[in-house]
């Protein structure tokens, strides 16, 4: 094992609590909110050193979002912060055309972070995948929790 990565705590969620937008509802609001809360608190328990997420920013920007959920977190309790999925041009540039492929680049950025402890927010989809990719390469994962707004809609 040629990188520093250990273990990596993930978390499983609806893409769409991982931003904030002006027009949406209370109880949107209160559920990004909450998963910002348990991020927090979670990478404190743990003494995480990244709080990472499959996101990319310009989704932020396609989505006019006013906040980043993962990010926002890392700000509150002082951890720095990683978005690791390929955005559209790499993902073309560098063939990056299955779930598998995005999982590897994901990885890689882990890697390439240097750190040791990473929560990492996914798509609920790659929970067991992604856990799997890491094991193999002799990280350690442990499931905290999954179905963040599994409700969501907008």
């Amino acid at each position: 094992m040629n990188h520093n990565l250990h273990v990596v705590y993930l978390v499983g969620v609806n893409h769409q609590i991982q931003f904030t937008k002006t027009n949406w509802g209370p109880e949107q609001k209160a559920d990004i909110q909450a998963l910002e809360d348990y991020l927090v608190t979670k990478s404190n328990e743990l003494n995480i050193d990244l709080l990472a997420e499959e996101f990319f920013e310009e989704i932020l920007e396609m989505n006019h979002a006013t906040g980043c959920t993962v990010r926002d977190a890392a700000h509150r309790c002082e951890k720095p912060h990683l978005f690791c999925d390929a955005t559209n041009l790499e993902r073309e540039s560098l063939g990056i055309d299955t779930s598998d492929k995005r999982e590897n680049f994901w990885l890689e950025n882990l890697k390439k972070s240097g750190k040791s402890s990473v929560l990492f927010v996914c798509g609920s989809d790659h929970l067991t995948s992604f856990s799997n990719k890491l094991n193999a390469q002799g990280v350690e994962t442990n499931e905290l929790s999954d179905g963040w707004g599994a409700g969501m809609y907008v």
